[in-house]
């Protein structure tokens, strides 16, 4: 049922894709705080996610 719904694979996978060029911007006080490398350790994690997700949302692609 979701496979054939591209409108919905497509939407998600756009939001994903927005949230990981969002996430990779980095700004001057991302490390401002003494735990920074916890920060982006943790913000490395969530991009990895999304890119996950994305994949995951490309398998109807490799079923054709």
């Amino acid at each position: 049922m979701v496979l054939g719904s591209h409108k919905v694979l497509d939407r998600l996978r756009e939001i994903c894709y927005n949230s990981i060029t969002s996430e990779e911007k980095v700004k001057a006080v991302d490390y401002d705080s003494p735990s920074w490398s916890h920060k982006q350790a943790h913000l490395n994690g969530r991009i990895e996610a999304y890119r996950e997700i994305v994949e995951l949302l490309n398998i109807s692609d490799k079923e054709k």
